[in-house]
C-alpha cells in the first residue's frame, strides 16, 4: 500500500493542485468544518483527495464522503499548533475572549485591533508611513501571522491621525474634569526648509502627586511672525483645550521678543481676571538659557586659550607617529589619566568643557611636547593653562546648574534658587581674580546673571519657601547676602507675595474673603520690619563668625564645602514667632531635615490634610518648570530643528505625530497618561 506522501505525489504528478482546480467542470461543494482553517486541499478534478496541515505539514488522506473527525484528531495532537497555543497572550494581532483563559486558541484574529497597534509603532518610534511598504517588515509580519492584510502608507497616516483625534478628545475630558493649574512652555522650532513651528506644553502635578507634562500643540507660524501673531497662537491653544482660568504662569527663553509676547498674553488673561497676583508671578525665564548666555559671554573672552588647546589636540590626532609620542611624553611625566584627549563640537559648549577638562590633566606633557617638537606651534603658555583650569571650574558649575534645572522627572523650581546662589557666588569669587582677563571676564558674566537675578528673586525664591527643608528663614539668610543693607525691602516683597498667594487661594477654595483684622494681624508678624531685620544682621554677622567664612563665600566651595551647611547650622539657631494662619503654622513648624534624596511631592501629598491651602499651592508652583527645553538644547547653539521626516510633512500631520508620540509614551508610567520626556524626545528631532 502506498504511503500518504506518495498518494499526494502521485496525485501531484497527474496535474491536480492545492485549493483551487482550473479544470473544475463543476463548482467544489463550499465545506463547512472549521478544521478546514488548519488545513490545504489537494483535488483531483472537483474532488478532495487530501488534506496538509498549515502547521507541521503532514499530509493525510480526505474525501468528499469521508468526514473530518481524523482531521480534528491530528490537530488536537499536532505539536507545532500545540507549541502555538502555549505562546504568551500579548500578540498585536488577537484578542482573548471575554472571561476566558489566556491562551492563544481563546483568541481571534482581528485585522482593526492590528492596524491600531501598527499606526501606534509608527508613531511611538518616528517610523515614517512608508515602513510598511518594506519587503523586510512584511515578511516578518507574515511569518508572525499570515492573516493579517498589509495596509498602504496612506491608511497608516489615516490610522494616525484618527489616534491623535481619539487621545486629544481622552486628554481634554481629562484637563476639563481637573481643577488645578498648569504651567506652560513656549519654544520656536525650526524645519529643513526653514518653517517655522511653536511647541506649547503643559505642567502640572496630578491627584497622585506625580509630575506631568503634556505637549498641547505643534503649530506652525506664518512668516514673519512676530510677539502678538505668537501670543494669538498660544491663547488659541489654551482655548482650545478648556484652560482659560487655569494659568499659573509661562516659561520662555530669553529672547528678545518674549517681553513683548508676555505683555500680549497678560494683557488679554487679566481681561478673563485668571491670572494670580494679577500677573505678578506669571513671566518665568528660563533659568537655561540664561545660564547658557552667560556662558556664551565668557567663551568669548577667552578664544585664544580654546584655540589653542583645539589646535594642539588636533596637531596630535592627524599623525600617528604625533600621538604615540606624545604618549611616550605622558609616560615620562607620570600622569596618570581615566580619559584620554577629545576634541569639541564648537557648537555645543559642554563639549568645549570636557575638551579643557581633560586637556588640562596633560598640560605637563604638552610642555614637553613643545620643547622637543618645532613643528608643534599651538602650544598653550603657563598662563593659558592657568586660565583655562579657572574656566573649567565656572563652567563646571555652570554646566552642574543646567543638568539640574533642565530635569523633567522633579520638580525643579524648588531646585534653581540653590544652583543660581551657586553660581552667584563663583562669579563673585573670580570677579576679585588677581589675573586681570579672568576679573573682566568674571565681571562680563556677572553682570548679566545680575540683571536676571534682580528681576527673577521672585520666582526664585517662592519655591524655596515651599520647601520644608528651607522655608522663609532660607529666604531672608541668602537675600542678606545678596542685598546687603537692601535686604529688607526683598525680603518683604517676598513675604508679602507668598501672602498675597495664600490670600487668594484660600478665598477661591473657601469661596469666603479673609477678613481685614486677619490681613492686620498677619502684618504685625510679616518679616521686613525693622526690629526683624536688625536680628537677622545681627544673626547673620554672628552665622559668619561662627563659620569664618566670608559672606561672599558662604557654601559655594566645588569640593569641601558642603554649598548648604551653613544653612544648616542657621537652622538650629531660628526663632519663633506668633502662630496667626496655616501658613504661620507651616513656617513656624520647624525645618525638615536636609536630604539629598528629599522627595517633596510626597512631602506635600503626606501633610496636605494639615495644610491644605498651601498644599494647593505647592502643587502648582512646583509644577513650574526651571527651564524649556532638556539639557542637550541648551548646550548647543544650532537651534531646534525637526529632522527629515517631520520636515517632510504638512503642519496637521507633524503635530499629530508629535503630539500622539508623548501622549502615548506616558501612559506606561502614569495614569493619566503623560510622558516625562517630552522635550528630550522633541530634542531627538535635532538630531
Amino acid at each position: 500500500m502506498l504511503a500518504l506522501n506518495e498518494v499526494v505525489e502521485q496525485l501531484m504528478e497527474e496535474g491536480v493542485s492545492e485549493d483551487v482546480d482550473p479544470v473544475a467542470s463543476k463548482r467544489p461543494r463550499k465545506s463547512r468544518s472549521r478544521v478546514w482553517n488548519d488545513f490545504k486541499k489537494v483535488y483531483v478534478g472537483n474532488k478532495v483527495k487530501a488534506a496538509i496541515c498549515n502547521h507541521c505539514k503532514s499530509q493525510l488522506t480526505a474525501g468528499s464522503n469521508g468526514g473530518t473527525s481524523h482531521l480534528a484528531r491530528h490537530l488536537r495532537k499536532c505539536p507545532r499548533r500545540i507549541l502555538l497555543n502555549e505562546k504568551p497572550p500579548s500578540l498585536p494581532c488577537a484578542r482573548p475572549a471575554v472571561g476566558k483563559a489566556s491562551s492563544l486558541k481563546d483568541w481571534t484574529f482581528d485585522q482593526e485591533i492590528s492596524r491600531s497597534k501598527l499606526a501606534r509603532m509608527v508613531v511611538l518610534h518616528e517610523y515614517p508611513f512608508s515602513i510598511v511598504e518594506h519587503e523586510g517588515l512584511n515578511d516578518f509580519l507574515s511569518s508572525l501571522n499570515p492573516m493579517f492584510k498589509m495596509i498602504t502608507p496612506s491608511v497608516v497616516k489615516e490610522d494616525c491621525l484618527a489616534m491623535f483625534e481619539k487621545e486629544k478628545k481622552s486628554m481634554r475630558e481629562k484637563f476639563i474634569s481637573s481643577c488645578q493649574r498648569v504651567a506652560l512652555t513656549s519654544n520656536m522650532w525650526n524645519s529643513k526648509q526653514g518653517l517655522e513651528y511653536l511647541s506649547l506644553t503643559a505642567h502640572f502635578i496630578d491627584d497622585e502627586w506625580k509630575l506631568q507634562k503634556r505637549v498641547l500643540m505643534f503649530s506652525m507660524m506664518e512668516s514673519p511672525r512676530n510677539a502678538m501673531a505668537v501670543a494669538n497662537a498660544i491663547l488659541k491653544g489654551v482655548r482650545e483645550w478648556n484652560l482659560d482660568g487655569r494659568i499659573s504662569n509661562i516659561t520662555l527663553d530669553d529672547a528678545p521678543m518674549n517681553d513683548a509676547l508676555v505683555t500680549d498674553l497678560k494683557e488679554n488673561l487679566l481681561l478673563r481676571n485668571s491670572l494670580l497676583l494679577n500677573g505678578k508671578l506669571f513671566h518665568v525665564r528660563c533659568a537655561a538659557h540664561v545660564l547658557n548666555f552667560i556662558v556664551q559671554d565668557g567663551l568669548k573672552e577667552i578664544h585664544a586659550v580654546i584655540y589653542n588647546v583645539r589646535e594642539s589636540i588636533k596637531y596630535l590626532k592627524s599623525c600617528p607617529s604625533r600621538k604615540q609620542k606624545f604618549l611616550e611624553l605622558v609616560r615620562e611625566v607620570g600622569i596618570s589619566y581615566a580619559r584620554g584627549l577629545c576634541l569639541d563640537v564648537a557648537s555645543r559648549w559642554n563639549s568645549t568643557y570636557y575638551m579643557l577638562e581633560r586637556a588640562v590633566q596633560f598640560k605637563k606633557a604638552f610642555t614637553s611636547l613643545a620643547l622637543i617638537d618645532s613643528g608643534y606651534k599651538f602650544a598653550p603658555s603657563i598662563d593659558d593653562w592657568r586660565r583655562a583650569e579657572i574656566v573649567c571650574k565656572l563652567l563646571r558649575t555652570f554646566y552642574n546648574a543646567i543638568k539640574v534645572v533642565t530635569g523633567f522627572h522633579s520638580p525643579t523650581s524648588n531646585l534653581s534658587f540653590h544652583e543660581m546662589w551657586k553660581v552667584r557666588t563663583i562669579l563673585h569669587q573670580e570677579v576679585s581674580n588677581e589675573d586681570h582677563f579672568i576679573g573682566t571676564m568674571a565681571r562680563d558674566m556677572q553682570k548679566r546673571f545680575d540683571k536676571y537675578w534682580k528681576v527673577s528673586y521672585l520666582h526664585l525664591a517662592i519655591p524655596v519657601i515651599l520647601d520644608p527643608q528651607f522655608k522663609m528663614k532660607y529666604v531672608e539668610y541668602r537675600f542678606t547676602q545678596a542685598f546687603g543693607n537692601e535686604a529688607h525691602k526683598y525680603v518683604g516683597e517676598v513675604y508679602n507675595a507668598m501672602l498675597a498667594l495664600f490670600g487668594e487661594y484660600h478665598m477661591r477654595s473657601n469661596s469666603q474673603l479673609i477678613t481685614r483684622e486677619m490681613h492686620t494681624s498677619i502684618a504685625r508678624e510679616a518679616v521686613g520690619t525693622s526690629r526683624d531685620i536688625d536680628s537677622l544682621l545681627d544673626w547673620d554677622q554672628h552665622i559668619s563668625q561662627q563659620n569664618s567664612i566670608p559672606r561672599d563665600v558662604v557654601g559655594t566651595s566645588r569640593d569641601d564645602i558642603d554649598a548648604l551647611s551653613d544653612w544648616d547650622q542657621h537652622v538650629s539657631q531660628q526663632t519663633n514667632y506668633q502662630i496667626v494662619t496655616e501658613l504661620d503654622r507651616y513656617l513656624e513648624d520647624g525645618i525638615f531635615p536636609r536630604k539629598n534624596d528629599f522627595d517633596i511631592l510626597n512631602w506635600w501629598m503626606v501633610s496636605e490634610t494639615k495644610y491644605p491651602t498651601l498644599a494647593r499651592i505647592a502643587r502648582d508652583v512646583l509644577a513650574t518648570p526651571a527651564a524649556t527645553v532638556a539639557s542637550e538644547l541648551v548646550f548647543s547653539s544650532g537651534g531646534r530643528v525637526l529632522n527629515d521626516f517631520r520636515s517632510s510633512l504638512s503642519c496637521e500631520t507633524a503635530e499629530a505625530l508629535i503630539c500622539t508620540q508623548d501622549w502615548l509614551r506616558a501612559r506606561k508610567t502614569t495614569g493619566m497618561g503623560t510622558i516625562n520626556d517630552l522635550e528630550d524626545d522633541l530634542s531627538n528631532l535635532e538630531l
